[in-house]
């Protein structure tokens, strides 16, 4: 582990670019392993030379439209609030965002690639090369848990709080290396169901289009499918119907925006597909158990 704080220094020095305005950070607050930034930014376009460590980047409170191109991919896609962007160390990119007023807010955090060797040594008892691949748009509740988390310790500093980064530091390389690492033990595939291709386009167009009507049709069609068949085939891959797929996305970007963001329930409600507030309210009562105004309270 580097025994030195992990400096902004060290980072793609993206917080603090021009227009961009920089609410909290953890420079100076003694955390080896994580770095974490919390802004508004301004949308941007700019070339970026590879560092060693990993960037994790989630949207905030609106939408946010992003293209890269790394490693010779070009990646396009709305990102919706609480997916994360993963860029690996050691990777030279090119980035370009937009949004309809040009300003979002965002949750920056890095993580040390030692941190992540480790962990992944540790997992899997290999000396294989650790590798981390670029992910646009992921939708995952751990890296949302903990984007949360930090942004309750950098609004509330404590003299713990170095510790507790590093505790954090762990399970986000767990959650890496167990879920988006390349190289890892391949999961069981279950039988039939969609290629990965089409399900990640299923996946990706419920999250761009949380706000809007969702129809089996219009996500059977971003998989090239018919509405039939892809229904039967997203349920062996999920377990669950696609319907029921969309009602628990809808949950976790509520729950994602009444954690991390003061807007009112009513903006919450339009924002993640739901008719209305009192909508909302019934549906996330009925899966979490609590009120939107409940989960707010208590977070």
């Amino acid at each position: 582990m580097n025994p030195l704080p992990f400096s902004y220094l060290e980072t793609h020095k993206l917080a603090h670019r021009p227009g961009n305005l920089v609410h909290q950070s953890s420079e100076g607050a003694g955390w080896r392993s994580l770095f974490a930034t919390i802004q508004t930014e301004a949308a941007y376009e700019g070339t970026f030379s590879a560092i060693r460590d990993h960037l994790l980047v989630i949207p905030l409170k609106q939408p946010v439209r992003f293209y890269r191109r790394i490693g010779g991919e070009l990646q396009e896609q709305t990102l919706a609030p609480g997916s994360t962007t993963i860029t690996p160390g050691g990777a030279d990119h090119t980035v370009r965002t937009a949004t309809d007023n040009g300003l979002y807010d965002t949750i920056h955090f890095y993580i040390r690639h030692e941190t992540l060797a480790e962990i992944h040594a540790e997992m899997f008892d290999t000396g294989e090369t650790f590798t981390l691949p670029p992910f646009i748009g992921v939708v995952d509740l751990t890296l949302q848990s903990i984007a949360l988390e930090i942004q309750k310790m950098l609004a509330s500093p404590e003299r713990s709080d170095a510790i507790h980064a590093e505790t954090l530091s762990r399970t986000l390389a767990s959650c890496l290396v167990r879920r988006h690492a390349a190289g890892r033990r391949p999961a069981p595939q279950p039988r039939g169901g969609l290629s990965s291709r089409q399900l990640g386009r299923a996946l990706a167009y419920i999250e761009e289009s949380l706000d809007e009507t969702v129809s089996l049709s219009a996500i059977a069609s971003a998989a090239g499918l018919n509405a039939g068949q892809f229904g039967r085939e997203f349920k062996k891959n999920m377990n669950l119907t696609p319907h029921e797929y969309v009602v628990k996305a809808r949950v976790d970007r509520a729950r994602f925006l009444l954690l991390s963001t003061e807007l009112s329930l009513a903006e919450i409600a339009l924002r993640c597909g739901f008719s209305h507030q009192q909508h909302m309210t019934r549906i996330v009562h009925r899966v979490v158990g609590l009120t939107p105004g409940a989960l707010r309270r208590n977070r």
